[in-house]
Protein backbone atom coordinates (compact mmCIF):
# COMPACT_ATOMS: atom_id res chain seq x y z
CA UNK A 1 0.00 0.00 0.00
CA UNK A 2 1.46 3.34 -1.05
CA UNK A 3 0.34 5.87 1.54
CA UNK A 4 1.27 9.40 2.51
CA UNK A 5 2.33 8.84 6.13
CA UNK A 6 2.26 12.54 7.03
CA UNK A 7 -1.30 12.97 5.81
CA UNK A 8 -2.55 9.86 7.57
CA UNK A 9 -0.60 10.61 10.74
CA UNK A 10 -2.37 13.97 10.91
CA UNK A 11 -5.74 12.25 10.40
CA UNK A 12 -4.89 9.80 13.18
CA UNK A 13 -3.87 12.63 15.54
CA UNK A 14 -7.15 14.49 14.93
CA UNK A 15 -9.23 11.39 15.68
CA UNK A 16 -7.11 10.51 18.71
CA UNK A 17 -7.34 14.02 20.16
CA UNK A 18 -11.14 13.90 20.11
CA UNK A 19 -11.51 10.51 21.83
CA UNK A 20 -12.70 10.24 25.42
CA UNK A 21 -9.98 8.91 27.76
CA UNK A 22 -11.79 5.60 28.33
CA UNK A 23 -12.01 4.99 24.57
CA UNK A 24 -8.24 5.28 24.21
CA UNK A 25 -7.80 1.97 26.05
CA UNK A 26 -9.96 0.01 23.58
CA UNK A 27 -8.22 -2.29 21.10
CA UNK A 28 -8.42 -0.89 17.58
CA UNK A 29 -6.20 -3.28 15.60
CA UNK A 30 -4.44 -6.59 16.02
CA UNK A 31 -0.99 -6.84 14.47
CA UNK A 32 1.13 -9.97 14.66
CA UNK A 33 -1.19 -11.33 17.35
CA UNK A 34 -0.84 -8.23 19.55
CA UNK A 35 -3.80 -6.08 20.53
CA UNK A 36 -3.05 -2.41 19.88
CA UNK A 37 -5.19 0.23 21.58
CA UNK A 38 -5.39 3.94 20.73
CA UNK A 39 -2.77 4.88 23.35
CA UNK A 40 -0.26 2.32 22.08
CA UNK A 41 -0.95 3.32 18.50
CA UNK A 42 -0.37 6.96 19.38
CA UNK A 43 3.00 6.16 20.98
CA UNK A 44 4.11 4.10 17.97
CA UNK A 45 2.96 6.72 15.46
CA UNK A 46 4.44 9.62 17.43
CA UNK A 47 7.80 7.82 17.61
CA UNK A 48 7.59 6.82 13.91
CA UNK A 49 8.43 3.20 14.68
CA UNK A 50 8.40 0.39 12.15
CA UNK A 51 5.11 -0.76 13.65
CA UNK A 52 3.52 2.66 13.08
CA UNK A 53 3.18 2.15 9.33
CA UNK A 54 1.45 -1.20 9.90
CA UNK A 55 -0.94 0.47 12.33
CA UNK A 56 -1.72 3.29 9.89
CA UNK A 57 -2.31 0.80 7.06
CA UNK A 58 -4.71 -1.25 9.21
CA UNK A 59 -6.62 1.84 10.35
CA UNK A 60 -6.99 2.97 6.75
CA UNK A 61 -8.12 -0.45 5.52
CA UNK A 62 -10.71 -0.60 8.32
CA UNK A 63 -11.81 2.96 7.49
CA UNK A 64 -11.10 4.13 11.04
CA UNK A 65 -9.05 7.06 9.74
Amino acid sequence: MNINMNEHTERFKKVYANLPEAEKKITIVIIDGKNINWEQANKEITNKTELSSKIIEKLISQEII
